[in-house]
């Protein structure tokens, strides 16, 4: 059975992550795509993104889904994204010192430690979400969700964290916010 989010409209805290935990979504070349996705959501769907931050195994967004809601807004990004993730894996050209140790057709090499098959790189069903309701609850979400990179110990700062929305404030909704 599927998860039901029955507020649709309004500003919203997601979090989506990977399945099986593995790290896939900062292998050069993905975050781009998972922020160029949340950017073509947002403009299909005539939303809002107010921030966002994409980690190794799980991404944030602060958005307003627009027009078709929430549930539509995050199916169309992780769909979308899967797809030009899965595109850009299988034009990489085989490792082939994966290949020697473990020869598992179509194996990939997610980072220095992980290696994983095409089929695992998907995200978990659902997502969670939280309604944010007040300048007090933005506040405290906009810092929660800027900080992640320095909070799971990736960069000492939150300026050094690349995969996030402060590196993208001419494109982000800033003035939108509460």
């Amino acid at each position: 059975m599927g998860q039901k989010h029955y507020t649709q409209h309004g500003a919203f805290h997601v979090t989506t992550n990977v399945h099986w935990d593995i790290p896939w979504c900062t292998v050069p070349g993905i975050p781009q795509i998972l922020i160029a996705r949340m950017f073509e959501c947002r403009t299909f769907y005539a939303g809002k993104l107010y921030a966002f931050c994409v980690l190794p195994d799980h991404v944030h967004m602060i958005i307003n889904p627009g027009r078709p809601g929430l549930s539509t807004f995050v199916q169309m990004f992780k769909s979308n994204a899967m797809r030009d993730v899965h595109t850009l894996l299988r034009s990489r050209p085989v490792n082939k010192d994966i290949c020697m140790t473990n020869p598992q057709p179509g194996l990939i090499r997610v980072d220095d430690k992980v290696s994983a098959t095409m089929s695992a790189i998907r995200w978990k069903k659902g997502f969670f979400v939280r309604e944010i309701s007040g300048e007090r609850q933005w506040d405290a979400t906009m810092s929660y969700v800027q900080r992640n990179g320095v909070r799971h110990g990736l960069a000492s700062d939150v300026s050094r964290w690349p995969w996030s929305s402060l590196h993208y404030r001419e494109k982000i909704d800033w003035h939108e916010a509460y």
